[in-house]
This record gives structure tokens, C-alpha cells and sequence, in this order.
């Protein structure tokens, strides 16, 4: 039995040094996480990010279409509307195209 005990023992050391391991692991990876927050912004520039990713015209698709002549970006329905109105100006700079000077854009 006291053989029994010792190795029950050694165990319970080996599986506290395990946690005492873990648990620095832990510590260091919530330090990065916390250094990786603070270089990026946090949600604010996360949110500002995904704002320019939405059609200046209606705010609500996220863009897909570049204008080629002058390269600003909408979404699909609002480059198809301004198309289909005989307008052909971009809505941002006022410069003419047509259906030819329209690529798809592939975030």
C-alpha cells in the first residue's frame, strides 16, 4: 500500500506541474490576444472597415461592381439601375461609362 501512495503522489505532483504549465500557457496567450486588440482597433475598426465595404449609394449591399474608367466600386443593383437609366455617370465622381468599363469586384 505505501507504494501505492507514493506513486499517487508522484502523480498528483506531475498533474499540478501540468496545470501550473497550462495556466502560464493561458496567461501568455491572453497577453497576445490583449497586444493583437490593442494594435488592431478593436470592434470600432472593425466596424469602420466593413462601412467601406457598402455601396456609397444605397449603404446597404456590400460593393461588387468597379467602375473601370474611373475605379470606384458599387454594389451590383445600383450599377444595373444606373445602367438601365440611360444616367451612365458614376454616382461618386460624375465621369460617363457604359456597360463595357463594368468588372465584378471579389472580396
Amino acid at each position: 500500500m505505501d507504494a501505492r501512495s507514493a506513486a499517487d503522489a508522484q502523480a498528483v505532483v506531475q498533474a499540478q506541474a501540468a496545470k501550473a504549465r497550462a495556466d502560464a500557457d493561458v496567461a501568455t496567450l491572453r497577453g497576445r490576444l490583449a497586444q493583437r486588440d490593442s494594435h488592431m482597433g478593436g470592434s470600432e475598426e472593425i466596424a469602420a472597415y466593413k462601412t467601406l465595404l457598402n455601396c456609397q449609394v444605397c449603404n446597404s449591399r456590400q460593393k461588387a461592381q468597379l467602375v473601370a474608367k474611373c475605379g470606384h466600386m458599387f454594389c451590383s443593383p445600383c450599377v444595373r439601375a444606373n445602367l438601365e437609366t440611360r444616367l451612365r455617370k458614376c454616382p461618386a465622381c460624375g465621369k460617363g461609362f457604359g456597360a463595357e468599363d463594368v468588372r465584378p469586384v471579389f472580396f
